[in-house]
């Protein structure tokens, strides 16, 4: 399992038990005890939620994209600092 499918995955379920929380205020009574709980915990998983939707779709995943470009790029040789061929 590599690096993008952990995250794809930690974002899904992210995503996913934020639908569920909702899904279940709506459907379960909450007793007025755990109120401020539920309150401050459904705060919680929908700050993470949100942290989930910035970096897939801000400029986070395009600037590790990027650095991941430049770490995979080719580079000269001490002789020919100019060239980008790999010599075999």
């Amino acid at each position: 399992m590599n690096r993008d499918t952990v995250r794809n995955l930690l974002g899904g379920w992210f995503a996913g038990s934020f639908i569920g929380a909702l899904a279940a205020l709506y459907l379960l009574p909450i007793p007025p005890a755990n109120k401020d709980l539920i309150v401050f915990m459904l705060g919680q998983l929908s700050g993470f939620t949100g942290a989930v939707v910035a970096f897939n779709f801000g400029t986070s995943k395009g600037s590790a994209d990027k650095t991941a470009m430049l770490a995979n790029r080719p580079a000269g040789t001490p002789i020919d600092p100019v060239s980008v061929e790999v010599e075999a």
